[in-house]
């Protein structure tokens, strides 16, 4: 194995770990959702404040939403390019040209290397796993607001 190849798999596995990330934004995105509808619909002082956080949850969830699909292209991208390093086939110039005709990515001017690549595909993990984390945030103001009016 490629050190090429090695790292390709290496980050294919990394942003798989995106998909832990979603799962834990989409529990918190339905739990922020039926906790909001029951606060507004049992009224009480700190209702109000609770949904509003709850809603603000359930938006930041929708933004996480958008960074999980992201993360699991590129991870796909990722195991794609390890296959054909693995087969000894790897263009990372012919891989960004056909990016650029599905519209992925604007006209490549330069073929960016596979370290550049896994960098930049750990920030956009990254900020999946930041914005969960506001997220999450966010319900435990909401679940102070509420603990606070109890």
């Amino acid at each position: 194995m490629s050190a090429e190849h090695a790292a390709l798999v290496a980050g294919a596995a990394l942003l798989e770990q995106g998909r832990r990330v979603d799962a834990l934004s989409h529990g918190v995105t339905w739990a922020a959702l039926l906790t909001g509808v029951i606060a507004l619909g049992f009224g009480g002082r700190g209702a109000h404040g609770f949904a509003a956080m709850a809603a603000a949850a359930v938006l930041v969830g929708l933004v996480e939403l958008w960074f999980a699909a992201r993360v699991d292209l590129d991870a796909q991208l990722f195991r794609h390019l390890a296959a054909e390093a693995g087969a000894g086939r790897l263009d990372l110039a012919r891989f960004d040209a056909g990016l650029h005709l599905a519209g992925l990515i604007p006209a490549p001017t330069a073929t960016r290397g596979i370290g550049a690549r896994i960098a930049g595909a750990r920030r956009l993990l990254g900020a999946q796993a930041a914005v969960c984390a506001l997220q999450l945030m966010l319900m435990a103001a909401a679940g102070a607001i509420a603990w606070r009016q109890a």
